[in-house]
Parts: C-alpha cells; structure tokens; sequence
C-alpha cells in the first residue's frame, strides 16, 4: 500500500461534537499471536443507557490527490491484504451499557491455522445510540403517527494483531514540484518497505537554487524555549486576533500552526460593533520573532453608531500601525538570538 503526502495541505480547525454516545478505551489495540485475545472498555458518561454494537472492517491510512489524509476502507479485502477483519470476534458484540456504568468487550481472535508471520490489521467500530424510553400514551399523536430522530455516534479505533518476528521500514520517491500562485508545491510518496506498519515523522528541506536551506527561520531561534524545543528552527505561524467575537476553533491557539507550503481559512464573523482589530502570528516560542518579521496588522469594523458620530472619515483618516526595529548598515534586522524579556528598536 502507498500512501501520498502532498505538502501543501488546507488544514481545517477540528468542529464540536454534536453528541457524546460512549468513551472507548484504550485508542490502540495490539493483539499478540501468542496470546490471541484483547479487550475495549466502554463507559457510558451520559444520564440514559447506551445501546452498542462492536463491528470490523478493513481499513488503513490513505491520501486523496491532494494530500488531504483519509481512512481506506475494503468491504471484501482481497488475499493479499494483511486483513484481521475477518477473524476478530467481539464478545458481547452487542449490549447495552446503563448511564454512568462501565462493560468490558473482549476481543478473541481466530486466525487461520497458516498464518505467516507479520503484522496484521482491522479497524473496530463502535456504533453507540440511546437506548429508546419506554414509550407512553402521551408520546403518540392523534392519528397514530410518531416521528422521532436517532443519533448514532461511531468510533473507529485501529487494532494490529501480530504474529512472530515483524520489520517495519518505509520508501521514499518524491513527487515534481510545480508553482501555484505564490506557492510552490510538493509531495512525496511512501510506500511500506517491512512486514509491519512504519510509524515515524517526514522532514522536508526546502533549498534554493545556490543550495541554501529555506525551511529554517530567518531570524535565529532560541531552541530552549517550549515549542522551539521540539519544532526547531522551523517557521511556523498562526494568525490569532486581539478584539474580535471569534469562535474557538478560529482564535489561533499557539500550537495551531502551518509550516511553509500550508494553507489555514480563519473566518472572522465580524458581527460586532464597530471597533479596530488586529492581529498577530501566535506561534508558540517564535511569535516574538514572526512579529517582528512583520507579521501583525489590524482592520477596522464600521456600524451605524460610529457614523453617526460624525468622526473624520476618508482622507481625514490614515490609519497608522506603529512598530520599532532596529537594522545593521545592510538593512537587515537586528535581533538577539536568546529569548530576552525586552527588546527595543532603534528606529519607528
């Protein structure tokens, strides 16, 4: 299987939950060959009993054309394929768990009697909906008819049965780059080299045509601090803004940040009154140092009770952003590469 990384990704802020059906733990389960058995624990936080059913399919990490990640699922996976899901059994694999208790699914697998040595995979789905009330007179309309909505809440979680001495690796072959607008564009396509799944992280260099590496920040980086200490020198970003009503999954938490190549939407509802925003990069340990490469700016809100002031408008406005810097004879900027509680600029 190959899985295709495109580095020029939109990235999306995660939506709220409409509903909670049932926890489930653990997230990952390893099944060993020798021992053959598992277990989930579910645990119905909610006020009503939760009705369950503990189902398998065949599924793996993939890509579209763009990069964007997606589950793969194969209803009926051919022979080739390092499926488990035709062979782990869930018992119960339905029952139905009263509010605040707990019940434990055991997992038994039965593969068959000549299974090679490897690492073998299934996804478990656990499909979770309110269990229905008795019903009573009062729930009925006049004629009979009873209209009603259930919510059926999914969780996937991935289980690996293996089985004997396994290898994980992984083949890289990147992909042509091209330019779009102002962005240059670029892959890499992996494909799983060992008899196990690959479990590790891709780093890209970024260089121009002298050689020169372009994926590090231009100002030094004091990998010290929380955040470069883990991310290195790598120019991350991510718009937050001071003033506005803005929902949470748009206000640009400090981890929240894209690298160079990505793509973020924030939309801003701007349904307040009338004000002066602005905004910033807020990525963690290097906000300092992005807003210093100019990345900080404001916009104006306009509502009928400002206009009606009568305040100067049109070229008797001029709207001013003002920040400090300092610049060596060249006209570069001038910034100290430890973190310090203040810095000054020479120059407005």
């Amino acid at each position: 299987m190959r899985l295709r990384l495109a580095l020029f990704l939109a990235v999306s802020a995660p939506a709220p939950l409409l509903a909670q059906g049932i926890i489930v733990a653990p997230h990952l389960v390893h099944i060993d060959h020798r021992l053959r058995s598992g277990q989930l624990i579910l645990l119905n936080p909610g006020t009503r009993p939760v009705e369950v059913e503990v189902s398998t399919i065949f599924g793996y990490p993939g890509t579209d054309s763009a990069g964007r990640l997606t589950l793969v699922t194969e209803p009926e996976p051919a022979a080739d394929r390092p499926s488990a899901a035709g062979w782990i059994q869930a018992f119960p694999r339905r029952t139905t768990v009263p509010a605040g208790e707990r019940q434990v699914i055991r997992l038994l697998a039965r593969p068959p009697a000549e299974l090679p040595d490897g690492e073998y995979w299934t996804r478990l789905v656990v499909a979770a909906r309110e269990a229905p009330a008795p019903a009573s007179a009062a729930d009925s309309a006049p004629d009979g008819v009873k209209i009603g909505l259930t919510l059926e809440v999914r969780t996937i979680i991935a289980l690996i049965y293996r089985k004997g001495a396994v290898s994980g690796g992984v083949t890289a072959r990147a992909l042509p780059a091209e330019v779009r607008g102002d962005s240059l564009v670029f892959g890499v396509e992996l494909a799983r080299a060992g008899t196990a799944a690959w479990l590790g992280m891709v780093r890209t260099e970024l260089r121009d045509s002298t050689g020169a590496l372009r994926t590090t920040h231009y100002l030094p980086v004091d990998q010290c601090l929380h955040g470069p200490d883990t991310e290195g020198q790598s120019p991350r970003v991510v718009a937050h803004l001071h003033g506005g009503h803005v929902p949470a999954q748009v206000d640009g938490y400090p981890t929240m940040t894209m690298l160079p190549g990505q793509q973020q939407t924030y939309v801003y509802p701007n349904n307040q009154e009338a004000g002066t925003l602005w905004y910033h990069d807020h990525a963690l340990g290097i906000t300092r140092l992005n807003v210093m490469m100019g990345l900080a700016g404001f916009y104006l809100l306009r509502d009928a009770f400002e206009r009606d002031l009568g305040l100067p408008s049109g070229t008797n406005e001029i709207p001013l952003a003002i920040q400090d810097r300092t610049f060596l004879p060249d006209g570069s900027f001038v910034y100290p590469a430890s973190w310090m509680e203040d810095f000054f600029g020479e120059t407005i």
